[in-house]
């Protein structure tokens, strides 16, 4: 079940304190993008907030560009996100250069030293994936989860670039300094599953939960292309070994809110979304879907 249960802004991030900034941005280039440390004093306290720029990435071909998602903090406060653009992978879209990265940031073991940044991962663009605009996930076992809006096996096309989107895991190296291993869970066939997957978020029992901005069934006039409304799904790992079972939870329509456009969150059992349009009323929505 779907419900609106109010308006929001097209995209809202917070992790643990931690966010991503965007500055000198311009058409297809980018001068300076940043990590920044926001530290919030509670109130009665008469310091003000401290702000720290972490990392400012260099761009390709060997950093990352545009990290567009939350960042997200893992074991030893250690942090990873993603990168839109960037990294040693082929052009991706129009002008940019690479196909988008997974990084970690590596607090110092000094105040004040500066955070080591290493790139885990560079996105191709093909079967494995490119383009993340949305964070990361991690599971109990340290793997990190993400989704890509482009690459993959299905036969959409955008912007230059082939592939319905994909969900993959990145597997941390069995000893310090090896390499990080990629893992497509699923490829997005652009139909029934859905197309442009904005990310997801991993319950405790490992099932992975997300949405896609278009694809299923119900065609949306209003959506560019006349693409479908969007879905919400599932995938649950599976017992020993094999495939990860992909389940859709929802499927978007023209009569309410449709075109998921972030990442869900849970409380209480209920997962909750925003999407870009929300017809007839309104042009965005908050909306909870429960079982």
């Amino acid at each position: 079940m779907i419900e609106r249960v109010g308006l929001t802004p097209l995209i809202s991030v917070l992790s643990l304190g931690y966010n991503l900034d965007q500055e000198g941005y311009t058409m297809h280039r980018v001068t300076q993008w940043v990590v920044f440390l926001l530290c919030v004093v509670s109130p009665g306290y008469a310091a003000a907030a401290d702000y720290k720029v972490l990392h400012t990435f260099a761009g390709a071909p060997n950093d990352g560009e545009l990290p567009f998602g939350p960042v997200v903090a893992g074991k030893g406060g250690v942090l990873y996100g993603t990168t839109e653009y960037g990294g040693n992978g082929p052009s991706c879209v129009f002008e940019t250069q690479g196909c988008g990265t997974v990084f970690s940031l590596r607090p110092p073991a000094s105040a004040g030293e500066t955070w080591t940044e290493t790139v885990l991962y560079n996105f191709t663009g093909g079967a494995d994936g490119g383009v993340v605009y949305a964070g990361l996930a991690i599971g109990n076992d340290g793997v990190l989860y993400g989704a890509t809006m482009f690459g993959g096996s299905g036969p959409c096309t955008d912007q230059g670039i082939t592939g319905c989107g994909v969900v993959f895991s990145l597997t941390p190296p069995a000893s310090t300094g090896g390499a990080w291993t990629e893992t497509v869970l699923h490829s997005f066939t652009g139909a029934a599953d859905g197309s442009y997957p904005n990310g997801v978020m991993v319950a405790n029992n490992g099932v992975l939960y997300g949405t896609a901005q278009n694809g299923g069934t119900h065609l949306c006039p209003s959506s560019p292309g006349s693409l479908g409304c969007g879905t919400a799904f599932s995938m649950t790992p599976p017992a020993t070994g094999g495939s990860w079972s992909f389940e859709i939870l929802h499927e978007f329509s023209s009569k309410g809110p449709n075109v998921p456009v972030a990442s869900l969150m849970s409380s209480g059992g209920v997962l909750y979304g925003t999407s870009y349009l929300a017809e007839p009323a309104a042009s965005a929505a908050l909306a909870r879907c429960s079982h």
